[in-house]
């Protein structure tokens, strides 16, 4: 948009596209463009006519000035506007122009191109601000449809294939112990250990468990001792577990005869009470897992 200020001697002129602006200089009061005097301060806004020589004034007809509102006759048929005042010779002078015209018009003009940046600025904004894409809002998930977690196996720890299982007595159908898990880790020196975690479902207290215990190749095929060139470990835990009581992790059973595997098969042979009573597992209806 074109803005111009140009100084037209008693007025002021702003140039905006589309149209000019007159304002006077003595009060700056905005006059209408075929202004001869200022409506508020009634100062001369055009330039006044040359002053004719006595022939001329002689060869014009007299003419009686008419009274104007606002302004006051004056000898010499002259009419004076308000606010003016006599000079020495009858005639009259606009009163001296405020410095502070010029600034007050500046101002102005400065201010209707901040407005109009402004608004530009504001459209700008609100058109660039309605072209950034919105995330897409995500439903949130609905209670109850959570995935189950799942435990992760540890890196290096052979786990029971079928944790949970009951181990039940063949002749008298008789729950005897609760097997959670049995895990087998190494040690320090690279040998493996086994750790069962069973709780007791008898009524008599457990003072140990007999177990064999063989170290399985990839076929599944038993593999020999280094230590005994046999293929299994036979093994007592001396575990006392109370009716109801369970086992920890802290409970291990070293196998440092047997050979580092991908799979052991842990069979039980013997339960020993605290009375000195024993359960012997006898042919096929010795228990067996599988821990891999």
């Amino acid at each position: 948009m074109g803005i111009a200020l140009e100084d037209e001697g008693n007025y002021w002129t702003i140039w905006i596209e589309g149209g000019t602006i007159m304002f006077c200089k003595n009060c700056n009061t905005q006059l209408p463009d075929n202004a001869t005097f200022c409506k508020n301060c009634g100062a001369r806004v055009t330039p006044e006519p040359a002053a004719q020589t006595p022939a001329q004034q002689a060869a014009q007809p007299a003419v009686q000035p008419t009274q104007t509102m606002g302004a006051s006759q004056q000898p010499n048929g002259m009419t004076m506007p308000p606010n003016a005042q006599l000079g020495m010779q009858g005639g009259y002078y606009q009163q001296p122009q405020s410095r502070s015209s010029t600034a007050k018009i500046v101002a102005i003009t400065l201010g209707v191109v901040a407005v109009l940046g402004l608004g530009f600025m504001a459209v700008h904004n609100s058109s660039s601000a309605n072209d950034v894409p919105q995330p897409a809002q995500t439903e949130p998930a609905e209670k109850g449809k959570d995935k189950p977690a799942v435990e992760t196996p540890q890196a290096g720890v052979l786990s029971l294939k079928h944790k949970d299982r009951k181990l039940i007595n063949n002749e008298t159908n008789e729950l005897i112990l609760m097997l959670k898990d049995a895990q087998i880790t190494m040690d320090a020196a690279g040998h493996p250990q086994l750790c069962l975690l069973y709780t007791n479902k008898m009524a008599k207290g457990f003072s140990s468990i007999e177990l064999s215990v063989r170290a399985l190749d990839q076929a599944g095929e038993p593999m020999k001792s280094p230590v005994t060139g046999r293929d299994f470990q036979s093994v007592e835990a001396k575990q006392l577990v109370a009716p109801g009581g369970s086992t920890t992790a802290s409970d291990i059973i070293p196998l440092a005869e047997l050979p580092k595997a991908e799979k052991y098969k842990v069979t039980f042979r013997c339960i020993n009470f605290q009375d000195y009573d024993f359960l012997m597992f006898k042919g096929s209806s010795k228990p067996t897992v599988l821990v891999e």
